[in-house]
């Protein structure tokens, strides 16, 4: 799944843009308990502030109960 993330217009974080790359995590055909979830990369688009775009990491989303 591919996601953008946009600032909320006048607030402090208005201009920012944020791109979301994700896949669901592999579900072990033998496990238990197994929570769905999302791993992925995010990468900053627009500068902010210091920010400078081009940052990436790594992120884990998890589907609360």
């Amino acid at each position: 799944m591919r996601i953008v993330g946009h600032g909320r217009p006048g607030t402090q974080t208005d201009g920012w843009r944020y791109d979301y790359d994700a896949r669901l995590a592999r579900r072990w055909p033998n496990g238990f308990d197994q929570i769905p979830s999302l791993v992925g990369t995010v990468i900053r688009v627009n500068p902010h502030g210091p920010a400078e775009a081009g940052y990436v990491a790594s992120f884990i989303a998890v589907k609360q109960p």
